[in-house]
């Protein structure tokens, strides 16, 4: 029988939805699932509905987009899912005894450009090297990101790189919302480094007792810590540099302040020279769901994604990122609800006992594609962050997923089994 909890789940929660909306979010379900009901009203696809009024322009000002690649998402997301050869007409499709939908939506996130970064960077005489920043990694691949700019702007092994996050005592760094932190701290660290990898040719080309004294700077490549010339066939290395000055290790400290595009690094100041663009990032979601006509029952069977988002800073973390947002929309669509007692203003399913979220027989296979963008009016680093991206268009896509395989447009979230019979 029961309990209370499924009671207002089933009862006064869809009231209270009806009255008052369902989550922050559902302002995104709403339109991706709007865009949908007018294109099966125009008999046009969804797709190229979306086409046909696709913004050239960023609409609530005219200016120009600094990159966007909305519509190649498009294509590289419906073909891996599949959606040319699906049957447009609502409940026209099965799969072994199960009605069959396909559906799709699309993703756009800002480009946030709010939180001053600063980071140092020290090298020591053994060739390798410490970043430290007070940022911290919410398991994004903060770390992994960090250690991978430093490696390579200093031309290290990655096994090189020591990277220290989330201390006060660390130079400052913003909060980890808004899809800013990679791009906040990315850009930080490469001033670090490219100011101190100068440094140190510096201290070489100047340095009587180098091999390489009185060489052009600019001549100078760095391999694996070791510096050499194009005129010369002698190296010299980090270590053999700093050794030579009596120091066993040498810091760089840098300071991205993204809202202006101004990066300061050993007293030099770097400017972006932005041009009057709209920066966002952009994205499409295309889901294939089964549903049981006895039982109601909504099974998401795949995924696909692909985002444009400037440079992707590392394609297995940013891969796992879009996954995750892609099961956390599964979570919006169809199980995540909470029930409130009109009456009381009681939450009533305050525990994951009874508050539904996905679990991994809910998560289905997911493709993943980046388009490849460069975006230099964005950063040095010309990224745009991904952290929110993904869990835009998730629940629309399968929303309209259960349109197509049901014929039945469900206008709130989570759709439950009872609204489908």
């Amino acid at each position: 029988m029961p309990n209370s909890a499924s009671k207002a789940r089933h009862g006064t929660d869809r009231a209270h939805r009806s009255q008052y909306g369902f989550q922050l979010s559902s302002y995104h379900s709403h339109s991706g699932r709007a865009l949908d009901e007018l294109a099966y009203e125009l008999s046009v696809d969804p797709v190229e509905l979306r086409l046909r009024n696709h913004a050239d322009v960023d609409p609530r000002s005219g200016t120009a987009w600094s990159s966007k690649s909305l519509k190649e998402c498009y294509d590289a997301a419906g073909k891996a899912i599949g959606w040319a050869g699906r049957d447009p007409r609502p409940a026209s499709m099965r799969k072994d005894g199960l009605q069959l939908g396909y559906g799709m939506s699309s993703a756009a996130y800002p480009v946030n450009q709010r939180e001053l970064t600063e980071a140092r960077i020290r090298v020591f005489c053994d060739n390798s090297a410490m970043v430290q920043c007070g940022a911290q990694d919410l398991g994004t691949g903060t770390y992994t990101i960090t250690a991978q700019i430093a490696a390579e702007e200093l031309a290290l092994d990655l096994g090189k790189v020591t990277v220290m996050l989330g201390d006060t005592d660390f130079p400052r760094a913003g909060n980890s919302t808004g899809a800013i932190t990679s791009a906040s701290v990315g850009n930080a660290v490469q001033l670090a480094e490219r100011n101190l990898r100068q440094r140190i040719i510096q201290l070489a080309v100047t340095d009587p007792k180098s091999p390489l004294a009185g060489q052009a700077e600019d001549s100078i490549t760095v391999d694996n810590g070791c510096l050499r010339s194009a005129n010369l066939a002698k190296t010299d290395t980090y270590g053999e540099v700093l050794l030579r000055r009596q120091l066993t290790t040498l810091d760089g400290f840098s300071q991205w302040d993204p809202a202006s595009g101004t990066g300061i690094a050993g007293g030099k100041i770097a400017r972006i020279v932005r041009a009057d663009t709209s920066s966002w990032s952009f994205g499409a979601w295309f889901a294939v769901v089964t549903v049981d006509p006895d039982l109601g029952m909504v099974r998401v069977e795949r995924m696909a994604g692909a985002w444009a988002a400037g440079r992707i800073l590392n394609p297995k973390t940013a891969a796992n990122q879009m996954r995750g947002g892609g099961i956390m929309g599964i979570g919006q669509a169809l199980l995540e609800g909470s029930a409130t007692d009109l009456a009381t203003a009681r939450l009533l399913n305050p525990g994951l006992n009874e508050y539904l979220i996905p679990s991994h027989a809910d998560a289905p296979p997911i493709s993943v594609t980046f388009i490849e963008e460069h975006d230099p009016d964005i950063s040095p680093l010309g990224s745009k962050g991904i952290g929110e991206l993904p869990v835009v268009g998730a629940a629309p896509a399968i929303a309209n997923a259960v349109f197509h395989a049901t014929g039945h447009r469900i206008r709130h979230l989570p759709i439950m089994p009872e609204d489908l019979l």
